[in-house]
């Protein structure tokens, strides 16, 4: 039995990392995503791909985080807030 690395087109990558192709292939120019060329077409190693997920969901985590602090620590979660938000009316 062989073993294979799977490989995804751009189109199904970015579905993948939940992202518009063009982001896709501004992210691979930079250099952030792996990637190689099958003729015309870039190809994107999966388990590449499962790891940028996996790093950018880990940094996200870690901004919201960092938010949310600094909003608790400004006393932002204290506001009274209501609907309609004052002086909009709907």
């Amino acid at each position: 039995m062989t073993c294979t690395k799977r490989e995804l087109t751009t189109r199904e990558t970015a579905m993948l990392l939940n992202v518009s192709s063009q982001y896709l292939v501004r992210i691979c120019n930079e250099a952030r995503l792996p990637y190689h060329w099958a003729g015309a077409h870039r190809r994107l190693a999966l388990d590449d791909v499962l790891a940028y997920r996996s790093r950018r969901d880990k940094e996200h985590d870690v901004k919201f985080a960092e938010l949310a602090r600094k909003s608790a620590e400004a006393g932002e979660y204290d506001l009274p807030i209501g609907w309609p938000p004052d002086g909009v009316g709907l």
